[in-house]
């Protein structure tokens, strides 16, 4: 999902404007810490759940 496609369905939910650019920067934090998968630079893309290595501890 892109973070516009992220803070469209979360504003949807909370039935309010969700800033794209705030859900972006939440995103790139969370795939710097594993907790979601970034699979595309351009459009920036991630992906939920990561793929877990099982040959690497959690």
């Amino acid at each position: 999902m892109t973070p516009q496609d992220i803070a469209t369905a979360i504003g949807g939910q909370l039935g309010r404007t969700v800033s794209s650019g705030a859900v972006r920067n939440n995103c790139t934090k969370a795939a710097a810490a594993g907790r979601i998968l970034l699979v595309s630079d351009t459009p920036l893309t991630f992906a939920y759940p990561a793929q877990v290595n099982a040959a690497e501890p959690s």
